[in-house]
């Protein structure tokens, strides 16, 4: 996986809305969204690595998701879980 791709999936991710979820959604969503970003930055910037290992796809938070049949979340959280792979493989790659 190249750190182009990488590159061009973050600015479409950043282009995007968050969706509309449900309150007790909106945290976790926020939340994984979150560490995602820094993950990525980290990536991007090349201060990632020293990470200490690449983060993994929050399988519960995606199953959850996607049980809500909010088709705008569970595409919202796959797009994060491609992030997720893509910078674990760069920051793999480059380690």
């Amino acid at each position: 996986m190249s750190r182009e791709l990488l590159e061009q999936r973050w600015q479409e991710h950043l282009d995007r809305r968050f969706p509309d979820v449900t309150a007790d959604a909106i945290i976790d969503l926020a939340d994984y969204d979150g560490a995602i970003a820094g993950l990525v930055e980290c990536v991007v910037s090349r201060s990632g690595r020293n990470l200490p290992a690449p983060l993994e796809v929050d399988d519960v938070l995606t199953r959850r998701v996607h049980a809500t049949g909010n088709e705008d979340a569970a595409r919202y959280v796959d797009q994060l879980n491609e992030l997720v792979e893509l910078a674990s493989n760069v920051w793999k790659a480059e380690r």
